[in-house]
C-alpha cells in the first residue's frame, strides 16, 4: 500500500506540473485515505462503473480531485494518458469532479456540496433496501459552510448508517484563517458516531476505523483523520504556503526521483 501511495503521489504531481496548477499541499494530505478506500475497502469494478453492488465515493473536497483521477486511471476506469490533459480546455478531467468521468458519481463545483450529495445518495439506497455504502471526503475548511451542517442534521435524522464521512484535517505549522474546532463534539451533538484516526497516513489505522464503522447502526459515521498538509514532500509538509502552490522545476527534479525509489 505504501508503494501504491507513492505511485499515486508521483502520477498526481506529474499531472499537476503538466497543467501548471497549484494546491500541492491540499492534494498530498488525502492520498492514503483514498488509496486505502479504493484498493482495499470499497466494492468497485472498473469494467462496470455503474454496477448495482458498488460502493460510492463522493469527493466533497473537490480541490483534491486529481488524486481521485490518478487512482481511477490506475485502476483502469479510463486511459492513464488523460492525466496529461488535466485542467486543459476540452479535456475529460476538469479541476472539479465531473460525472462525465468514469468512476465519478457527482459533478461538484466547489467545496461544501459533497456531503449533501452523499446524504441524498445514502438515503436513496437505504430506502431501496440496498446495502451499498456511500463514502465521502470532506476538507476541514468545508466545515465552515452551513450546507455541511444542514446535511449532517439530515443524515442523522434518517439514521444513515450506510454513510461514512472522512474529514481531512491537516496539520499546518501556521494555521491561516478561521477553523472549526471540537470536531468530535460537534458531530456527536448532531447525532453522528465519530471515530478519530490519529495518523491519517497510517493504512492500518484507517482500515481499523472503517471496520469499526461497519459495526455501527442507526447513525451516520464520521471518521476524523489527522493528516499532514503536503505529506510525502518533505520541504512542503505542514507548510501553509504550499496548500495552493505548484512545484518549481527544481523542486520537481528533487521530488520525482525520491518517489520513484518508493514505487
Amino acid at each position: 500500500m505504501e508503494k501504491k501511495a507513492a505511485q499515486i503521489r508521483l502520477d498526481t504531481l506529474t499531472a499537476l506540473y503538466d497543467a501548471s496548477k497549484g494546491n500541492v499541499g491540499s492534494l498530498m494530505s488525502v492520498v492514503e485515505i483514498l488509496v486505502n478506500l479504493y484498493y482495499k475497502e470499497m466494492r468497485i469494478d472498473p469494467a462496470k462503473p455503474g454496477w448495482d453492488g458498488q460502493d460510492y465515493m463522493i469527493l466533497s473536497k473537490s480541490d483534491s480531485v486529481l488524486v481521485q483521477y490518478a487512482i481511477l486511471a490506475d485502476l483502469g476506469f479510463f486511459d492513464k494518458s488523460e492525466l496529461s490533459y488535466y485542467g486543459k480546455s476540452g479535456a475529460l478531467l476538469k479541476t472539479c469532479p465531473d460525472i462525465k468521468v468514469p468512476g465519478i458519481f457527482a459533478t461538484l463545483s466547489g467545496g461544501g456540496q459533497g456531503l449533501s450529495v452523499a446524504t441524498g445518495l445514502a438515503l436513496s439506497l437505504k430506502t431501496a433496501r440496498k446495502n451499498n455504502r456511500v463514502f465521502t471526503l470532506v476538507g476541514d475548511y468545508e466545515l465552515m459552510k452551513g450546507q455541511i451542517w444542514e446535511a449532517a442534521l439530515c443524515a442523522a435524522h434518517y439514521k444513515l448508517d450506510n454513510l461514512v464521512m472522512f474529514i481531512d484535517d491537516p496539520i499546518l505549522d501556521i494555521e491561516s484563517g478561521v477553523k472549526v474546532d471540537k470536531i468530535q463534539d460537534k458531530f456527536e451533538a448532531f447525532g453522528w458516531s465519530v471515530i478519530q484516526v490519529l495518523n491519517g497516513h497510517d493504512f492500518e489505522e484507517i482500515s481499523n476505523a472503517i471496520h469499526k464503522s461497519s459495526a455501527i447502526s442507526r447513525k451516520p459515521i464520521c471518521i476524523w483523520c489527522n493528516t499532514i498538509a503536503g505529506k510525502g514532500i518533505e520541504f512542503a509538509e505542514r507548510k501553509a504556503s504550499y496548500l495552493n502552490a505548484s512545484l518549481s522545476d527544481g523542486e520537481m527534479s528533487y521530488v520525482i526521483p525520491k518517489l520513484e525509489q518508493l514505487v
